[in-house]
């Protein structure tokens, strides 16, 4: 299963439970005012309804609006896609309550104030489902791990992790923005950026950070060494590109190259700022990694990783590594050890 599978699924279960528990909270409250009696049998169905709540809008939420056939809505402003995703969500809602309630609660349908209380169930579970998805709207600003560590305070004071950095740069930029105008140029890159998101998801990544035509993805270093995920990644990327190819080139006029480095080691992490606050990585080991995506346009190399983080990784069969050198960089003491990882032709 890969890692983005299992985290959605998490997060998926995580919402059905909440979402039960709820119910079964709501539900001698609503039954107070409405005027039936909710036994633990009662509560166990309302229970259930909730779960089932939980599961439709879960995975609304977590499988189609983030899953690859609604693509075009992410990439819609953030109103216009709160907008389709609230006018969706309200239709799937009010179906899990009528179809919902007439298996699990038909009691609650059948009395005479039953469609008073459906539209105050309606308003409730809309306004919960809304409180969640401005939450996942500020996870997509901010990242997922980063939210949560930065509510639970883990990087308050600095701490020492071992992590894989990957540094893509968008090659020729200065001379798309030259050719096609500023604007065209961020609107490649946004798109480009946007394809290779995707993919480091699929792989454990987190994006740390872009800079200009640059972007920064991180993992720790027990997840991006499993199965070679960080390396994998780098060859998901060019796939997704590839088979994306006609569709830049249609709207583009190019298809965009970039070059790859990537290494792993101690960092440590702190979160810094006041009026925003990030989580920063500070040590050798994420300037390394900066040396190796650099010297990839001095070598004509597109991936490049040091000897250090292919020593720790078992190569997969379709991959094979070839040395390229000893290299001193800038601010280090002693050379690194640079590969080039390819695909085998057989």
């Amino acid at each position: 299963m890969k890692e983005r599978t299992r985290k959605r699924l998490l997060l998926l279960g995580g919402i059905a439970a909440g979402s039960a528990l709820f119910a079964m909270a709501y539900g001698p409250i609503i039954g107070q005012f409405q005027g039936f009696e909710v036994s633990p049998r009662v509560l166990l169905r309302f229970g259930i309804h909730g779960l089932m709540f939980g599961v439709f809008v879960g995975w609304f939420e977590v499988f189609y609006a983030n899953g690859v056939g609604a693509e075009w809505f992410r990439r819609q402003p953030f109103i216009s896609s709160v907008l389709i995703k609230t006018t969706l969500m309200t239709f799937i809602i009010i179906a899990v309550l009528l179809f919902g309630g007439m298996m699990i609660l038909p009691e609650r349908l059948a009395a005479d104030n039953a469609l008073t209380f459906l539209v105050i169930d309606v308003v409730v579970a809309f306004g919960l489902a809304l409180v969640f998805q401005l939450i996942l709207a500020v996870r997509s600003v901010v990242g997922g791990r980063v939210l949560g560590n930065l509510i639970i305070g883990r990087y308050h004071r600095p701490l020492k992790e071992e992590r894989i950095f990957l540094f893509l740069d968008l090659a020729g930029s200065t001379a798309m923005a030259e050719k096609m105008g500023d604007i065209a140029a961020q609107s490649l890159i946004t798109r480009f950026f946007f394809d290779v998101a995707q993919v480091t998801l699929a792989y454990g990544g987190e994006t740390h950070r872009y800079i200009g035509d640059e972007v920064v993805v991180t993992w720790p270093i027990e997840r991006g060494l499993r199965d070679a995920a960080c390396l994998e990644c780098c060859f998901a990327i060019e796939d997704r590109i590839a088979k994306r190819a006609a569709d830049y080139e249609r709207r583009f006029g190019v298809v965009p190259s970039y070059r790859i480095g990537l290494h792993g080691g101690p960092v440590v992490a702190a979160e810094c700022g006041d009026d925003k606050h990030e989580i920063v990585y500070f040590g050798d080991t994420i300037n390394t990694a900066a040396r190796i995506e650099e010297y990839c346009k001095e070598s004509g190399y597109s991936l490049l990783l040091s000897g250090d983080l292919i020593s720790k990784m078992t190569l997969p069969k379709k991959l094979k590594a070839k040395l390229v050198g000893n290299v001193q960089f800038r601010g280090r003491v002693s050379e690194t050890e640079i590969y080039n990882v390819a695909r085998s032709e057989t």
